[in-house]
């Protein structure tokens, strides 16, 4: 039981360890791109702001605060230099997807930023080639950006218990078939040897079928 508590202490205080590391992250790169936005430096800011996005926690302020940000870039740059105006509304629905699990964590901007990327995806092309039509090449991109790359939910929560019992199947296995010695008891250890297996075997489908 002692045992139990221990690990499960150090459970926690790597897990508060990596959400402050996330944080600093993030908090830093929002600091950096705010300097860089007020220097006039679009590129480089959208890249920070970006960055501040990715570093999602449940609670963490900065990525939505980097999301708007981010949008208001765009909405400035749009009729100046549409293609940094682009590359900020890119980076916004890019970051909004690349924390996704099973949930999509601030999924109400993007219908606001598909719409705008969109619009100035079909601009660029009807620039490059002005006889297409317009209505045409706007429902061609609204349809892309509308179709669901999102993983299946079933599997996704599949897989991710396949990989935590993997885990645990393992830290089993060193805590109950070994010795203080390192020396491993064979009966002990095969209920988590079987253990590693299959929830390895779930985890690589799940990740297949997901």
């Amino acid at each position: 039981m002692k045992k139990t508590v221990q690990y499960a202490i150090l459970a926690i205080v790597v897990l508060l360890v990596l959400i402050g590391r996330v944080f600093y992250q993030s908090r830093n790169a929002y600091l950096e791109a705010e300097a860089l936005e007020k220097a006039g430096k679009y590129q480089e800011s959208i890249m920070q702001f970006d960055q501040s996005a990715h570093g999602y926690f449940p609670g963490n302020p900065f990525v939505g605060r980097s999301l708007q940000r981010l949008w208001e870039i765009g909405q400035k740059l749009e009729q100046k230099e549409p293609n940094l105006s682009l590359w900020a509304y890119d980076s916004m629905r890019g970051s909004i997807y690349a924390v996704r699990s099973v949930y999509l964590p601030h999924a109400f901007w993007l219908e606001k930023v598909n719409a705008r990327i969109a619009e100035l995806r079909t601009a660029e092309e009807l620039r490059s080639v002005p006889t297409k039509n317009l209505s045409e090449v706007l429902a061609f991109h609204q349809a892309k950006l509308n179709i669901d790359h999102g993983p299946n939910l079933g599997w996704s929560l599949i897989l991710e218990l396949g990989f935590f019992g993997w885990i645990i199947s393992v830290v089993g296995f060193i805590w109950k078939g070994f010795d203080s010695r390192g020396v491993m008891y064979l009966r002990p250890s095969v209920p988590w040897i079987f253990g590693i297996i299959l929830s390895f075997g779930i985890w690589i489908i799940g990740l297949i079928k997901a």
